[in-house]
């Protein structure tokens, strides 16, 4: 139960910064994604797995984009010293 929970936080605080529409084309993909949770709650609660595993693969499509801003942020640049000069150029 205390992994659980941990999870249960690390999830919401997580919702917080992924999820959080700054236009209405996010707006209307969050309100799909809480959709299909509540599709992927009722495959899993009739036994349907094919249909759990295809809802969970369409989830993941829906918010690959927003959950890979943060997890591949723009590389930081090979040369910091050419980078510095280019920025102080500006």
């Amino acid at each position: 139960m205390p992994s659980l929970r941990r999870l249960l936080i690390d999830h919401t605080r997580l919702g917080q910064m992924f999820y959080r529409p700054a236009a209405p084309a996010e707006t209307l993909a969050v309100r799909q994604a809480s959709h299909q949770h509540d599709d992927m709650i009722a495959a899993i609660e009739a036994g349907e797995a094919a249909r759990a595993v295809e809802l969970t693969l369409q989830h993941w499509d829906l918010s690959r984009d927003r959950v890979e801003r943060f997890v591949r942020p723009d590389p930081l640049p090979h040369d910091i010293a050419t980078a510095e000069g280019e920025r102080h150029a500006v």
